[in-house]
């Protein structure tokens, strides 16, 4: 099961084995890592933020079910635009 969100319906799979985050966190990891590649603007990369804040707004607040490649490249954004950020 994922650490994250415990659904095993959202968490990559190989085979039998259940990696231990959700596609959204598993995005979020791999972002940040490529965000040592990118240069782009701090201020700019606020704006891939906001994919994934709404996907999960959308979920949270009302009856839309994102898929599980939505929610990878949410996270990915996210995580590549938080890396770009902080670094």
């Amino acid at each position: 099961m994922p650490l994250c969100n415990l659904c095993v319906d959202r968490a990559p799979h190989l085979g039998s084995f259940v990696f231990p985050l959700c596609y959204r966190c598993t995005g979020l990891i791999i972002g940040g890592v490529f965000s040592f590649y990118v240069k782009i603007d701090a201020t700019v990369s606020i704006l891939l933020f906001i994919p994934m804040i709404i996907d999960y707004l959308l979920q949270y607040f009302t009856n839309y079910q994102s898929n599980n490649f939505k929610r990878f490249v949410s996270g990915f954004m996210f995580g590549l635009g938080l890396g770009i950020f902080q670094g």
